[in-house]
């Protein structure tokens, strides 16, 4: 298992591919790190208590098994379909305006 603790853990989406072929597990660094921006974003930002906090950081191992179910159902690497996802979810989320 490769769990992606900091920036940029492949140097290529191929890489990825690779560790799948080789039936290692991968976790995309990019999921993983998101309880830096929800802490950040969401205890500093959007003033969440504690337990909003808590209750966003549990999704992260949620959205992790979602990667690996679609990874496995596709026949892709957890790379492709993480980015996949996030795509998914960015086509579906609403601008917000600056003041």
């Amino acid at each position: 298992m490769i769990a992606g603790g900091a920036n940029n853990q492949l140097e290529t989406p191929a890489d990825a591919d690779a560790l799948r072929g080789r039936g290692i597990a991968y976790a995309p660094d990019f999921v993983i790190n998101a309880g830096g921006v929800l802490h950040g974003g969401g205890l500093e930002e959007q003033h969440w208590t504690h337990e909003v906090l808590e209750s966003k950081l549990a999704g992260i191992g949620d959205v992790i098994f979602e990667i690996f179910q679609r990874a496995e159902r596709e026949g892709i690497s957890t790379d492709a379909a993480a980015r996949r996802i996030a795509l998914a979810r960015m086509g579906k989320a609403t601008p917000v305006s600056m003041p």
